[in-house]
C-alpha cells in the first residue's frame, strides 16, 4: 500500500452533469464542523460549484495540473478550499460534452497519481456515469476497473460498508447469465482474502468473522438447484481457512434466510458477508442503511471510498441531493487512513 501519512485527501467531482458537485458542496458544509476543509483537494472545475458558493468557504484556490504533478509541489493553500484543475487534452473539443466526460476521467487519473505519489492519503470519488466515462476516452466499465488498472493491482474487491452491515462481492458488474462461470474457487478466495485483510488493517478487527453466501436458491438444496456450493464454494472456504487462521469463516448460507434474520440473529456474529454477485450484496446493504453506506475498493495500494449512489440526472438542480453517503465516505476514508498510520507506526 502507499504511504497514508499525508494529511490530505482527494475528492473527485465525478460527472459534470450529475449531482456530484451538489453532494460534495453540501457534504463539505456539514463536515466543516469536524474537519479543516483545506485538508481536502477537490479535483474539478470551480465553476461547477458556483451554484453552491454560499455553502462553502469564501477563499478558493486553484491548482493547475502542471503545478500538482510537480515533485516540488508544496501542498494546498492553507485556509482555502483547493481545486485541482486538469489541462484540456488537444483531441477533445472545447465546449463539447466529450470535454466534460474527459475531465470526469482525468480527475480520477490525477487523484490516483497523487495518492500513489504520497501527495494525498486517499481518494473519495463522486458519482460517474459509465457510458460517459467511455465517451471521454477511458475504456473502463466503472471506477473499480479503472482504479485496478491505474494502480496495477492484482485483484480488487467491492465492499459496501454501512453502520449495520458490510458486504463484499465475488463478482461485480457482470450480467447475471455470466455469474456462474465467474464464481470460481480462486475468485472466492481472492474476495475472502481482500475482505479479511481490509477488516484487519482498515477496520481494526484483529479476528474477523466472515459469513459466505451460496449461489443457488437454498444453497442448491442438495444438488436439486445446482451444485456450486459443494463443488466450488465450500472448497474455497476451506482453502481460505488454512491461509487465514486468524479469521473465522462460516457458510455457505442461503441469502434470503440469512439477510432476513440479519438484525436479530447474525449482525452480532459477523463482521462482513461475502456475496456471490452484485445484487445479492448490494440490495441488503442499501436496504439496511442506504444513506450511510460507502463503496470501498479493497485490494488497492491506496485508500478509495465512494458514495453508494449514482449521478442522479433526474434531480439535478432541484436541491434534492442527499450528502449523507458522501459524508460517510469521507469519514470512513479518514478512519482507514488513521488505522493504516497506526499499523505503519507500530
Amino acid at each position: 500500500m502507499n504511504n497514508p501519512l499525508s494529511p490530505y485527501f482527494a475528492i473527485t467531482t465525478g460527472d459534470h452533469f450529475g449531482i456530484g458537485p451538489e453532494v460534495i458542496a453540501k457534504g463539505l458544509s456539514r463536515l466543516g464542523k469536524d474537519f479543516s476543509l483545506d485538508s481536502f483537494l477537490i479535483f474539478g472545475d470551480p465553476k461547477l460549484y458556483l451554484p453552491f458558493r454560499k455553502l462553502l468557504p469564501r477563499n478558493w484556490s486553484v491548482i493547475s495540473e502542471p503545478e500538482f504533478i510537480k515533485r516540488t509541489w508544496r501542498g494546498p493553500k492553507r485556509g482555502a478550499l483547493n481545486f485541482v484543475v486538469p489541462t484540456l487534452r488537444r483531441s477533445v473539443k472545447a465546449g463539447s460534452k466529450d470535454k466534460a466526460n474527459y475531465f470526469c476521467g482525468r480527475y480520477i487519473e490525477l487523484a490516483v497519481g497523487g495518492a500513489l505519489a504520497g501527495k494525498v492519503a486517499g481518494i473519495i470519488t463522486g458519482p460517474i456515469e459509465k457510458n460517459a466515462l467511455r465517451d471521454g476516452g477511458f475504456p473502463y466499465d466503472g471506477h473499480t476497473e479503472m482504479l485496478k488498472s491505474l494502480c496495477k493491482a492484482k485483484s480488487v474487491t467491492m465492499m459496501m460498508a454501512g453502520p449495520r452491515l458490510r458486504t463484499t462481492l465475488v463478482t461485480g458488474h457482470l450480467a447475471i447469465r455470466d455469474v456462474p462461470k465467474a464464481v470460481t474457487r480462486n475468485a472466492i478466495r481472492i474476495c475472502l482474502d481482500n475482505t479479511i485483510n481490509a477488516l484487519r488493517y482498515d477496520f481494526g478487527i484483529k479476528s474477523p468473522r466472515i459469513a459466505v453466501m451460496g449461489l443457488n436458491p437454498h444453497c442448491g438444496d442438495g444438488g436439486l438447484f445446482g451444485n456450486e456450493e459443494d463443488r466450488i464454494i465450500i472448497p474455497a472456504i476451506r482453502a481460505s481457512e488454512r491461509l487465514n487462521t486468524h479469521a473465522k469463516i462460516s457458510g455457505p448460507f442461503s441469502a434470503d434466510g440469512f439477510f432476513s434474520h440479519w438484525e436479530k440473529r447474525h449482525r452480532r456474529n459477523f463482521d462482513a458477508v461475502v456475496c456471490m454477485y452484485h445484487d445479492q450484496g448490494l440490495i441488503p446493504a442499501k436496504f439496511h442503511d442506504f444513506e450511510s453506506t460507502v463503496n470501498v475498493t479493497l485490494g488497492l495500494p491506496i485508500i478509495r471510498t465512494s458514495v453508494d449512489h449514482g449521478v442522479g440526472y433526474d434531480i439535478v438542480g432541484k436541491n434534492r441531493a442527499d450528502s449523507s453517503s458522501f459524508c460517510a465516505a469521507v469519514q470512513l476514508a479518514v478512519r482507514i487512513g488513521k488505522n493504516r498510520r497506526r499499523m505503519l507506526q507500530g
